[in-house]
């Protein structure tokens, strides 16, 4: 009797394995095409602002300095406090 119901559990355990593995192949299908269409547009994006920079050219160097750096990081810290004052 204990044998009987070992056995039908673990035929149980085998069946859940078995359906885990056959739906568990089919995720990875619809997974692969959901992260496919994220990277496609995070590439897509990487792209356009890497051609912005290079064709702005010469016209770039301001963008980088110290100066202008300072005044982006301060206003973005201003939107964040003006944000959690109201």
């Amino acid at each position: 009797m204990k044998y009987r119901v070992l056995l039908r559990f673990l035929r149980i355990l085998v069946y859940l394995k078995r359906a885990f593995w056959w739906t568990g192949a089919r995720m990875y299908f619809v997974l692969e095409k959901i992260v496919k269409k994220i990277a496609h547009r995070f590439v897509w994006l990487k792209y356009k602002i890497l051609f912005f920079f290079k064709r702005l050219g010469p016209a770039r160097n301001w963008l980088f300095k110290r100066n202008f750096l300072q005044f982006i990081i301060f206003g973005i810290l201003l939107f964040i406090f003006y944000n959690e004052i109201n």
